[in-house]
């Protein structure tokens, strides 16, 4: 029998974005942006909590432009083929059950 390698490596998957600024006045202030979406490269999430136990979850993003910016989840918009796949599988999966329940 061959000998397995138990050796497990994770590596961190950019994923391509579009972060729109429109609800974060002092972000969009800081980096002279009005109002636009801007492309960039999600690293991971965060999670921020205070003394009286509020918790919040960001997401870290890379923008065109080299900075690095915290956005909420609702900002961020996957434009990657992850999201393409995703996108496909969905369209396809209602129209079959579509056509399924049109046949009745």
């Amino acid at each position: 029998m061959g000998r397995l390698d138990a050796t497990i490596t994770i590596e961190p998957q950019l994923r391509l974005c579009e972060v729109h600024f429109r609800y974060n006045v002092q972000q969009k202030e800081y980096l002279g942006l009005k109002d636009k979406d801007v492309i960039g490269y999600f690293h991971g999430w965060g999670r921020w909590e205070n003394d009286q136990g509020y918790t919040a979850i960001f997401g870290i993003v890379e923008l065109e432009n080299g900075n690095v910016v915290t956005a909420r989840p609702e900002q961020i918009h996957f434009i990657d083929e992850i999201n393409m796949d995703l996108e496909h599988t969905a369209k396809t999966y209602r129209e079959h059950f579509m056509k399924k329940g049109e046949e009745k």
